[in-house]
């Protein structure tokens, strides 16, 4: 998808510190807000209060970089496995690959 012919407006905007610097609004027909996944409903809530839909999250695979040079020796080993993160309280269950940059697949 492509914006055409957007049309910038300059906007007052709060930026960190209590500075206040000019921002720039986009108007455009279309617009892709990326949350990064929402585990929660609540993590969607505002784009939902703004009128806009939700398309349920898929998952992306990408590589969990860990700097473990024995795990290095197990690139391209592959198996179902269970991945948590207590603090955060993520759990996840899916294929796991090593590879050697670290952990990918679904699971991560």
């Amino acid at each position: 998808m492509r914006i055409s012919n957007p049309s910038p407006q300059p906007s007052p905007r709060w930026a960190g510190r209590g500075r206040k610097r000019r921002a720039r609004k986009t108007h455009c027909d279309k617009l892709l807000l990326a949350t990064g996944g929402c585990r929660a409903a609540v993590a969607g809530q505002l784009a939902v209060s703004l009128g806009h839909t939700l398309e349920p999250p898929v998952p992306s695979l990408f590589t969990f970089q860990i700097e473990t040079p024995w795990l290095r020796l197990l690139a391209g080993v592959s198996a179902e496995a269970e991945v948590s993160v207590p603090v955060a309280k993520l759990r996840e269950r899916g294929p796991l690959l090593v590879t050697h940059w670290g952990l990918s697949g679904p699971a991560i």
